[in-house]
């Protein structure tokens, strides 16, 4: 089964009363996804408590199944890690 690597937009959005906080972590989304990463809109809600960023993410069906995949290994590695045992060596036969 081949998958497309066909590209679609999503919707992030980031909002926090510590706007510092908020700005740090739009850009180190950007520093991680560099262009498939854009903040559209700041705004503040309208009680004045929280800054709220508006911004899309350019995301393919592959490269989602490929976290998904990574995730899944690093969850199965931290586990037998925690019972102390080794990872399979790849040199195994």
């Amino acid at each position: 089964m081949e998958m497309d690597n066909r590209q679609t937009g999503i919707r992030v959005t980031l909002q926090g009363a510590d706007d510092v906080a908020v700005e740090a972590a739009a850009e180190e989304l950007k520093q991680r996804l560099g262009s498939r990463f854009a903040v559209l809109t700041r705004r503040r809600r309208r009680d004045g408590s929280e800054l709220v960023l508006t911004a899309t993410l350019m995301a393919s069906t592959t490269a989602s199944v490929d976290a998904a995949a990574t995730d899944l290994i690093d969850l199965i590695y931290a586990h037998q890690a925690r019972e102390g045992r080794e990872p399979p060596r790849r040199d195994a036969a």
